[in-house]
């Protein structure tokens, strides 16, 4: 009987856990917004055209990313195919001050970024 109890309670803790990372995936994948042009090209300007890797084809990468109250980006995932890349776009946008003043409404923002092969 204790063998059962033990068994129901891991198995819904189980449960339970996975339907919140669930969630939380799902909101990020439906709701983020896209940014407007300002946004866009002062990112463009912080990425910049030197990528230190070659690869064979062009990558699309999606960023989802947050404003905090300083105006500073906080990149919160990529879907970067590569850890190069997923490190690069990090490096260059985490913490990085944009003149962007955040909208109360719109926390949360995805953005697609072309990387071309050299």
């Amino acid at each position: 009987m204790k063998n059962f109890k033990l068994f129901i309670a891991v198995l819904t803790l189980t449960i339970f856990s996975a339907t919140a990372s669930t969630n939380n995936n799902l909101f990020l994948e439906e709701n983020p917004v896209k940014p407007n042009e300002v946004l866009r090209s002062e990112i463009a300007n912080l990425i910049g055209n030197d990528f230190p890797y070659e690869f064979e084809k062009e990558n699309l990468v999606e960023v989802i990313f947050t404003l905090n109250s300083d105006n500073e980006l906080i990149v919160i995932s990529t879907n970067a195919n590569h850890k190069e890349i997923d490190y690069f776009i990090k490096n260059k946008l985490n913490y990085k001050k944009v003149s962007f003043k955040l909208n109360k409404n719109d926390n949360i923002y995805l953005i697609p970024i072309r990387i071309s092969k050299s």
